[in-house]
């Protein structure tokens, strides 16, 4: 642990916390002056963050940081600042100060140091299923899951509360999608996350064409396994082909028969 590094990480968070709870302090003065005026949470908490990132804590935090971290390549292909800003914002420390809700910088530190130095990221891949329905919320096979989820649970995992005060092209209208989902998890290196974006540039300036969708690897693997299902299989049929390995496999509703069938190692 960089001792130093800390000392600068903790010393920034204290300014944001006065920075933003200078604003309820205000606020408490209009109350008592009988003058109220309505703010817009988001624009306020934005020109807040911009004044932060323009000051030399910041600026001191984010050359420590590339400092302590020279084998993180992220830093050379985007702005270090911008890498560091993007982590205040995700990790929701802006937000939460925002909102007056306790943080803890000690924790939220091991975060920021265990971000500076990993090489690789964790990537959730939702893949809607419009037009199809399941008997089943949930089905588990192995490698992959087919679920369904409810209105705040697509609003976490796309991170909409976040989205919504600085990431804004980014928000996902989730009313949208009342369906069933593929959804999986991997591990992908960072440089991955890169060659998308070299690939999205080449895409974008290339002639005009109409080439095939390049799904991730992963995802093409479970379409494979979904297109090559034979969907129109009768149940009777469903159960001629199984060889069942005991008496009660032939047991259960469809759904569960196919689950069984379908499900991979």
């Amino acid at each position: 642990m960089d001792s130093d590094l800390k000392s600068l990480y903790c010393h920034y968070v204290d300014i944001v916390r006065n920075k933003i709870q200078a604003q309820y302090v205000r606020e408490d003065t209009q109350r008592l002056d009988a003058l109220v005026i309505l703010r817009n949470d988001v624009l306020t908490l934005q020109a807040l963050v911009d004044e932060l990132e323009n000051s030399e804590p910041f600026t001191s935090l984010v050359r420590k940081t590339v400092a302590s971290f020279p084998e993180n390549s992220h830093f050379g292909r985007t702005s270090a600042a911008q890498a560091v800003g993007h982590f205040f914002r995700r990790s929701r420390c802006y937000i939460d100060v925002f909102k007056n809700q306790v943080i803890d910088p000690e924790s939220l530190f091991h975060t920021y140091e265990h971000a500076c130095q990993r090489q690789e990221r964790q990537v959730t891949y939702l893949v809607p299923l419009q037009g199809v329905e399941f008997a089943e919320s949930r089905m588990d096979f192995g490698k992959f899951v087919i679920q369904s989820f409810s209105h705040r649970q697509l609003n976490e995992l796309v991170s909409n509360d976040v989205n919504l005060y600085f990431y804004h092209d980014a928000i996902v209208d989730t009313r949208c999608l009342r369906c069933p989902f593929i959804c999986c998890e991997t591990t992908e290196d960072l440089i991955y996350m890169h060659k998308f974006e070299e690939n999205f540039y080449k895409y974008l300036f290339s002639p005009i064409a109409a080439p095939y969708t390049h799904f991730p690897k992963i995802v093409e693997d479970m379409m494979v396994i979904l297109f090559l299902y034979d969907w129109s299989m009768g149940d009777s049929q469903f159960l001629k082909d199984m060889t069942p390995t005991d008496p009660d496999e032939t047991s259960g509703d469809s759904t569960t028969r196919w689950l069984r069938e379908l499900q991979i190692s």
